[in-house]
């Protein structure tokens, strides 16, 4: 199997994931949750936090493959923005495949929606291609709102403009295991060992071995390819120099170190290349971690009701001094030719504040345990990590466009997923991979 098969099929799982809760004409005026009495009483009470402006423009249009008038984390600050600003999100649907050609007719066409989730090609492509919106003239970073994020919001900057500034600080993917099983066989628990300042890549290899030897059918990891790992040695593999310009890190010899490592991990056969969508993965209780966003733990609990199921950050690297994890954080873009600015960014703020609010966090804290039926441990651990418990390194490799998607695919996943080597990997793909970045650092001389 291809792994650029293996990675859209990713995609296409998390795209159907996420689409369950789109609405079927296209459009959407109004939360598909209902909230109780006391959690609007919370939502009116925070009201009185945001800014005093009278919206021109009371509709935002968002953009995307998924309607988040139906997504338990945003269903909040949706009611938010509706009792402040008397405003509401109009769902504007577009299929996977098609969002980005889509976008960019609409904008050439001047019927540009307002707002889009923040995507991994957004830097540099999307913002050099003036898809986006700079928002410097209306978000203050020393605001009591937005204070935090300029760290992250930085490291998306493009001739000394912010396009991105993310509302949530957050984890990318996270390993999913079933502590049950582990229970079952006698395995170490790997939240013990993340407690006890133990758990790193060697603590993993030790577990995947025990684990693979139960019988040939088990398999140690499957999932995400090199990104997390890379991130773990506190580097990006295509990062954000000094200078503000990409810096092209695949030369660097801790992200040789950690893909040799993951190359012995399979050549030892402890990971599968086999893609198999995460909660049938994790049903058929052969595979130990599965690496993925926390957005599969529902599913995975829902074919496991009387499992017990863990998660836990990506191992540390041993010669790191602390754990990094690879950049979550999300926010929406606010689109090039967008009619209504003001009201998307008012729609941000109160996605902002919900976050920053303590009876607002505790209402979406509510909502989140109601919809994705996680458990309250599980929740306070992503809360914990959003927290800014560990560095978040920024990783913008597949923001470089799609001329470079299959040298970034072999990058990424030859030697996790083949066992390939990864010096003959780096060499085959550098110079097509570092040509590109030139042109894009040429833009900001």
């Amino acid at each position: 199997m291809k792994i650029t098969k293996i990675l859209t099929a990713s995609m296409l799982c998390l795209s159907l994931i996420l689409s369950i809760t789109a609405c079927s004409d296209g459009k959407g005026s109004s939360s598909t949750i209902s909230l109780t009495s006391e959690q609007q009483g919370v939502i009116s009470n925070a009201a009185s936090l945001l800014p005093e402006n009278e919206l021109e423009n009371k509709v935002v249009k968002q953009y995307g493959f998924y309607d988040i008038n139906g997504a338990a984390d945003i269903v909040p600050a949706i009611n938010l923005f509706e009792q402040k600003y008397g405003g509401s999100i109009e769902y504007v649907q577009v299929d996977w495949d098609q969002r980005f050609t889509s976008l960019a007719n609409l904008i050439m066409s001047g019927e540009s929606p307002d707002i889009f989730p923040r995507e991994d090609n957004v830097w540099p492509d999307g913002i050099s291609n003036k898809q986006y919106e700079a928002l410097d003239d209306y978000i203050d970073f020393e605001s009591p709102l937005w204070s935090g994020t300029k760290a992250i919001a930085d490291q998306y900057l493009w001739e000394g403009k912010h396009y991105y500034v993310p509302w949530v600080t957050a984890n990318g993917n996270l390993l999913i295991y079933d502590k049950t099983r582990f229970e079952e066989f006698a395995i170490d628990d790997p939240m013990d060992l993340y407690d006890q300042g133990k758990w790193d890549w060697n603590a993993f290899k030790n577990i995947l071995t025990e684990w693979t030897e139960i019988d040939d059918e088990h398999i140690g990891y499957r999932g995400a390819n090199a990104k997390p790992w890379i991130a773990s040695t506190g580097k990006a593999l295509i990062g954000v120099g000094d200078d503000g310009k990409i810096a092209n890190n695949i030369r660097d010899n801790d992200i040789a170190r950690v893909q040799e490592f993951l190359q012995q991990l399979r050549l030892e056969e402890l990971i599968s290349d086999e893609y198999k969508d995460p909660a049938p993965a994790m049903e058929e209780g052969l595979t130990a971690f599965y690496g993925t966003g926390d957005w599969a733990l529902s599913g995975i609990q829902e074919k496991l009701p009387d499992h017990e199921i863990g998660i836990v950050t990506y191992p540390k690297d041993p010669n790191a001094d602390e754990y990094y994890i690879e950049d979550g954080s999300f926010g929406y873009m606010v689109i090039a030719g967008s009619k209504n600015i003001e009201g998307a960014v008012a729609f941000l703020s109160c996605c902002r504040l919900m976050q920053l609010d303590a009876d607002l966090s505790e209402t979406s804290k509510e909502v989140m345990l109601a919809e994705r039926g996680y458990e309250e441990w599980q929740y306070e651990y992503i809360m914990d990590i959003r927290s800014g418990k560990h560095p978040l390194i920024v990783d913008n490799s597949y923001g470089l466009g799609p001329s470079v998607e299959d040298a970034l695919s072999a990058l990424l996943d030859e030697p996790i997923f083949r066992g390939q080597s990864w010096a003959e990997v780096r060499e085959e793909n550098y110079n097509v991979i570092d040509e590109v970045i030139k042109s894009y650092n040429a833009e900001l001389d």
